[in-house]
């Protein structure tokens, strides 16, 4: 059964940009520790800071794992009524249970799912097209940034411990992936959910037609045997 998906879309993009921005908060106050390490001299203001310091990464990566599982929960739910959708009103190349499967597989996961999110965006734009819905398109050029700078930081994650500007170079290339993802997830979810309400809309308008047609079937019956008492 077609089933509205703007909620779960919602709280998927909701709980990514807070993951972004935890993730980001962590890498600058870990930049900062860094940067200061050197001039490190054990005062107890320079231990207070680092107390400080400890406390505040310590709630951060806590924070960045409760915002990751709840994300993960959010986004496999959407993934799988995404495709379930499309499937009832078109097709799509992936069974709804076997690209969540795809997107968990650690390190490959991200890319397989590039393929999955791209089949999503094609098959719902042709299904827009020949229902005559107009909406803002997926950019292309996003979906082609979201993967490039994912496999680059892959790449330089396994490089990291060659030199430090590498590794750095994986946290630039992770974030804008990330962003890419999500300018293409925002966009997408309000092509789904308009789709959704169309095809809702076209099936309650159908269950109408069907129920006055029978009414007039019984109401014409119902004349006829009345005709044959006359």
């Amino acid at each position: 059964m077609l089933e509205s998906n703007l909620v779960r879309g919602k709280r998927t993009l909701f709980f990514m940009r807070a993951f972004l921005l935890t993730a980001f908060l962590i890498a600058v106050l870990g930049g900062g520790a860094a940067m200061s390490a050197p001039n490190f001299s054990g005062t107890w203001a320079e231990l207070a800071s680092v107390t400080a310091f400890a406390v505040a990464s310590f709630i951060l990566l806590f924070l960045l794992f409760v915002f990751g599982l709840v994300l993960l929960v959010y986004w496999m739910a959407w993934l799988h009524r995404a495709e379930k959708n499309l499937r009832i009103i078109g097709s799509t190349e992936f069974l709804p249970a076997l690209a969540v499967i795809c997107t968990c597989i650690p390190f490959l996961g991200p890319l397989i799912h590039f393929f999955i999110f791209h089949d999503l965006v094609e098959q719902q734009h042709a299904l827009l097209e020949k229902n005559g819905i107009s909406s803002e398109k997926v950019s292309g050029k996003f979906q082609v940034l979201w993967i490039v700078a994912g496999i680059l930081s892959i790449v330089f994650t396994f490089l990291g411990e060659v030199s430090n500007v590498l590794s750095a170079g994986s946290y630039v290339f992770f974030l804008v992936a990330t962003l890419s993802y999500l300018r293409c997830f925002e966009v997408f979810i309000r092509q789904e959910d308009l789709l959704v309400r169309f095809c809702q809309d076209k099936q309650f308008q159908k269950k109408v037609d069907e129920a006055i047609r029978n009414r007039e079937i019984l109401k014409a019956a119902s004349q006829v045997e009345q005709a044959k008492f006359d």
